[in-house]
């Protein structure tokens, strides 16, 4: 979600589209190519037309688009996929689809798309850390929640962005759209004014409130790979914070299949409270639940961690834990964000 705004943003700037709003938030809202019934949002403009695919409900092969970023390739939604070759599988078909004339934008650092890459067949350019991508990241300093980074193409440097988004995922997320602008012959002095003044999007390291000396933000992140990046990045941007982390867990299927690295994932946090499986329409399974993860991640090295099972009650329980100068995240794609806003309320009656 996040590339996606910062991608209609940039190409705002470079007068390739138009600014869209929708009911959430004043940001740029994805420009939908295809209908269908998950999503209500669709929008269409003069010149390009910039598309978002709905992974979670299977990859969308009702169109072909000139350009496809692929950002990275994980194990995720086992209700559509058997297992990681399924997923590289399909994501190889997709990229079949692109017209001779269009080309395929890729992270060259992610194991599971470099595992691929031998095996694309159209044009391909490639982003990351590595010297070897066409388009790369050096120089890269983080904190006080922004990062800025010089970019090289092919060895050529480009110039230095300045970025409000903090951690090293949000440096991969701006490199992409600097491919899909650079590709769209946007001038670089453009694509770097717009990385500049993006202000983030909605339940990606949203600020919710501050009372008593605690900061609340919430993050959409539920699969470990996202979750490890969302905590680095905070530990980065507020290495003196506490950080106290409140996640539900969402889907049992994705729970129970990706135990392993949820076991893990949560290292960085100070305090971590694990809520109730978040159901997202799917029937129980006795193998997994929030008081069975939770176990697990104390096994593995969680020193500080507990179990509050609804999140209606979170906010109330949790404060009294609360120290000044924390920072609280509500983490998960539920609905989670409640117990975040409930304690930014709790915390203003409190002052």
């Amino acid at each position: 979600s996040a590339n996606n705004d910062i991608l209609i943003s940039v190409d705002h700037e470079g007068g390739r589209v138009q600014r869209f709003r929708n009911e959430f938030t004043e940001l740029p809202a994805i420009a939908k190519l295809s209908e269908n019934d998950h999503s209500e949002q669709k929008s269409y403009q003069h010149g390009w037309l910039m598309a978002a695919e709905l992974l979670a409900c299977g990859i969308d092969f009702s169109f072909a688009p000139v350009l496809d970023v692929v950002t990275n390739i994980d194990l995720e939604h086992m209700d559509h996929y058997d297992d990681i070759e399924h997923i590289k599988a399909t994501f190889l078909e997709f990229i079949d689809r692109i017209p001779f004339y269009g080309a395929v934008i890729l992270c060259l650092d992610d194991e599971n798309i470099a595992d691929i890459l031998p095996k694309i067949r159209k044009r391909k350019i490639t982003y990351g850390f590595n010297a070897q991508a066409d388009l790369s990241a050096e120089q890269i300093e983080t904190g006080r929640g922004r990062v800025a980074f010089t970019v090289k193409r092919q060895g050529e440097e480009l110039g230095r962005i300045d970025f409000s988004l903090p951690g090293k995922h949000n440096v991969y997320n701006a490199l992409a759209t600097i491919c899909v602008g650079l590709e769209l012959e946007i001038p670089f002095a453009a694509i770097s004014a717009a990385l500049q003044s993006f202000q983030g999007v909605q339940r990606r390291m949203q600020l919710k409130g501050k009372g008593c000396g605690i900061t609340v933000i919430d993050d959409y992140g539920h699969h470990p790979t996202e979750i490890r990046a969302t905590l680095a990045a905070i530990k980065d941007g507020w290495p003196e914070k506490r950080l106290v982390v409140l996640f539900q867990p969402h889907r049992y299927t994705r729970t129970y299949a990706l135990l392993d690295e949820f076991k893990t994932c949560f290292h960085q946090a100070d305090y971590l409270v694990i809520t109730d499986i978040y159901a997202a329409s799917e029937n129980p399974l006795a193998e997994i639940s929030g008081e069975i993860l939770l176990e697990e991640v104390k096994k593995h090295g969680q020193r500080k961690a507990q179990f509050i099972g609804d999140v209606a009650d979170l906010a109330e329980k949790i404060l009294p834990e609360l120290q000044e100068g924390d920072l609280v995240l509500s983490l998960g794609a539920g609905n989670i964000v409640k117990a975040g806003e409930d304690l930014v309320a709790l915390l203003a009656t409190d002052a």
